[in-house]
């Protein structure tokens, strides 16, 4: 199982319930599948994936919507399904006030094995600069919105993060849970000056970014240091770019690809299964959204009656 959060997270920023088309493995919320899920999971095998296009650029801080790569970033919490909350990098958390959050890390947590990371242990003070470099002024940072009611964030020690709100905020804790919130290495990103370059995508997350080709594939391998030795169980990822709608339709029923995901319409699902007796469909809630904008400048627009 490949987990991912809102989402595509290849950056893409659309809204709605989410579908996607695979095989034997399915990482965003509806799934159409040329064959049944086992089981019971094993080690090993490539997952074979068609996509729209390549990543605008690779910097999640920096990408409209809530995006994120859960291939290779971790956050404090993650979303589950139906929206539960669960640890992530954090193993426990507790509200000693109802404004106040205090996270107690996971133990041998480590950045993937890419200078300049190299494999260093993960500690609260990344999540601390994770945090306050995605709550900058710089417009750049379109998620700054999501810290705006963050007041204070401390390093307590190596293991312990408290976050204070200037009142209780309901949506906190699905703030640390987004994708957009993976915590980064401060040192890639002194070294690379932003992160929109595919190599410097280093984090703590289950597959290591091995290869980006642009609108041609993206390669992920499994990390061998993930903080879990069970997970993930396949070797490899690869996005395989296909612009074309029907041509990822054919590329599916054809077995070039196992999985098609959600930024298909519904109704390549129905072409997808149309005639073929191994393709499935995976559905789960999605904490998508679709968002309607005016531009207020024009008549009669600029008349907020009308709006």
């Amino acid at each position: 199982m490949v987990a991912v959060g809102c989402g595509d997270d290849d950056d893409d920023d659309e809204g709605g319930t989410p579908t996607s088309t695979t095989s034997d493995a399915t990482d965003t919320a509806t799934s159409t599948s040329t064959a049944e899920a086992p089981k019971q999971p094993k080690r090993g095998g490539k997952l074979i994936a068609a996509v729209a296009s390549s990543p605008v650029h690779y910097d999640h801080q920096q990408i409209a919507g809530i995006q994120g790569d859960g291939r290779v970033y971790n956050q404090l919490l993650k979303l589950g399904a139906g929206q539960e909350i669960l640890n992530d990098l954090a193993e426990s958390y507790e509200t000693p006030e109802p404004n106040v959050y205090i996270f107690k890390l996971r133990q041998g947590v480590k950045f993937q094995d890419i200078a300049p990371a190299n494999g260093r242990a993960m500690v609260a003070e990344d999540v601390v600069y994770s945090i306050e470099r995605a709550r900058t002024d710089d417009p750049a940072f379109t998620n700054r919105w999501m810290w705006t009611s963050l007041t204070g964030l401390e390093a307590l020690d190596d293991s312990t993060v408290k976050a204070t709100f200037e009142r209780p905020f309901g949506s906190a804790l699905f703030h640390f849970a987004a994708p957009s919130a993976g915590v980064l290495a401060k040192e890639v990103v002194d070294q690379f000056g932003d992160l929109k370059e595919a190599k410097s995508r280093i984090g703590t997350g289950p597959f290591v970014l091995r290869d980006a080709k642009k609108d041609e594939i993206v390669t992920y391998e499994r990390n061998p240091g993930y903080f879990d030795p069970a997970l993930p169980y396949l070797d490899e990822i690869e996005h395989l770019v296909i612009p074309e709608r029907l041509s990822r339709i054919v590329a599916l029923r054809t077995g070039q690809v196992d999985m098609i995901p959600w930024q298909s319409g519904v109704s390549d699902i129905e072409e997808a299964r149309r005639g073929m007796s191994d393709v499935t469909v995976d559905t789960r809630p999605s904490d998508a959204v679709t968002a309607l904008g005016f531009n207020h400048a024009f008549a009669p627009l600029n008349d907020e009656r009308v709006r």
